[in-house]
Formats: C-alpha cells, sequence, structure tokens
C-alpha cells in the first residue's frame, strides 16, 4: 500500500507547487503585459493581476483532476470563468474552459463537457492550443457510444504529436485511462489500426468537424 501511494508522490507535489507559484507566475504575467501595450490587452484588462491570476487557475483545477479532485477543480474553474466574463476578459480563457471539459469528463457529465468544448476550441485556436481538444474530444465520442469517430480522432491526435514533437498533454494518461478500454472492448485491433491510419490522414478541420459533429 505504501508503495502504490509513493507512486502518486510527484503528482501531489506538483499539485502543491502549482498552488504555491501560480499566484506569483499571475503577478509576473500581468508585469510582463504590462510592458507590452500591444499584448497588454489580452491580460491586463481593468485590474490585470485579478485577470493574469484567474487565467493562471487552469494551471490548479487540471491538477485536481488529476488527484482526483474533478468536482473541487469544476468548483474553481467555473467562478474564474464567470469572473473572466464579467470584466470582459473572457477570449483568453480557453484553458480554463478546457479544464472544466476534463473536469465534466471525469464526473461522467458528457454533456455539459461538450458545451466547455466548444467554448474552449476558438479560444484556444487563437492560441495555437486546440490540439490539446483532441484526446478528451475523442473519450467524449467514446462515451457517446461512437466508438469509430473515437479511434479516428484519437489516431489524428497521435498524428499531430508525431508531427509536431511536443510533450503528450499532462492529463493525457488520465484521459487514455479511460478512451483505451473502451475502444478495446468495442473494437478489434484490426479495426482500431485501420481506424487510427484514416485518422492520421484527415485534415485538421475535418478532424475537428468530425469531432464535434459526431459528438
Amino acid at each position: 500500500m505504501r508503495r502504490r501511494l509513493r507512486n502518486f508522490l510527484p503528482i501531489v507535489l506538483m499539485a502543491l507547487a502549482v498552488q504555491i507559484f501560480a499566484p506569483i507566475g499571475a503577478c509576473w504575467a500581468a508585469s510582463i503585459a504590462a510592458s507590452d501595450p500591444l499584448h497588454a490587452a489580452a491580460i491586463c484588462h481593468d485590474d490585470g493581476v485579478e485577470v493574469a491570476a484567474l487565467y493562471a487557475m487552469s494551471n490548479v483545477t487540471f491538477m485536481e483532476s488529476l488527484l482526483g479532485r474533478s468536482r473541487e477543480a469544476l468548483e474553481q474553474a467555473r467562478p474564474a470563468i464567470a469572473r473572466l466574463h464579467e470584466v470582459n476578459a473572457d477570449a483568453g480563457a480557453g484553458h480554463l474552459y478546457f479544464s472544466e471539459m476534463i473536469a465534466l469528463l471525469m464526473l461522467n457529465r458528457s454533456a455539459e463537457a461538450l458545451v466547455a468544448a466548444r467554448n474552449a476550441y476558438p479560444r484556444l485556436s487563437q492560441e495555437g492550443d486546440h490540439y490539446r481538444l483532441l484526446l478528451p474530444l475523442a473519450l467524449l465520442n467514446a462515451l457517446h457510444g461512437r466508438l469509430d469517430a473515437a479511434a479516428r480522432i484519437a489516431g489524428f491526435d497521435n498524428a499531430v504529436q508525431a508531427r509536431s514533437g511536443e510533450n503528450v498533454s499532462i492529463v493525457a494518461p488520465l484521459l487514455r485511462s479511460r478512451l483505451d478500454p473502451l475502444l478495446a472492448e468495442g473494437l478489434s485491433v484490426n479495426e482500431r489500426a485501420r481506424l487510427a491510419a484514416e485518422g492520421a490522414a484527415l485534415r485538421d478541420e475535418d478532424a475537428f468537424k468530425l469531432a464535434f459533429d459526431a459528438a
């Protein structure tokens, strides 16, 4: 038992570090934004420090979900999003909507997760971070029984990772732990391989159209 708990120690330490340093990072972000008038509008609106701190809350909410505290993650993400709406800084809330989606998926609230994904997509697209939605969208489709679409979307996600060379998202193992058994249960190995290859050949717009339309 002690050895099993020890495996989660790095995640716990990371979560604590995020909660300690997120406010500090928010202040730094606000200071940097203030020195750049063209970029300032994206971060510093009304009270820049408050807005940057709200953006940084997505780091905390991701860690909450990783620690199995999805309900707490949701309770933190939604007030932050609402406050960003109030100060007209919602355009930069893509990562908060994304973290809301992850929490909702872990809570099996897939209809609400789809709404969060639709809110996250245009905002993350502006930052070039929209690809991180692919794996949760694959899980969302699998939860709705659309395994063919889920396997194609996951295949496209793998292809994007291979092309970009970027590190796998910290939430990917959490999502894979739920997605892979669903695909394995409903599709043969050959079917999964074929669908993944078809997904890898999709264009960006077709992959996201499939992900949202099928869901």
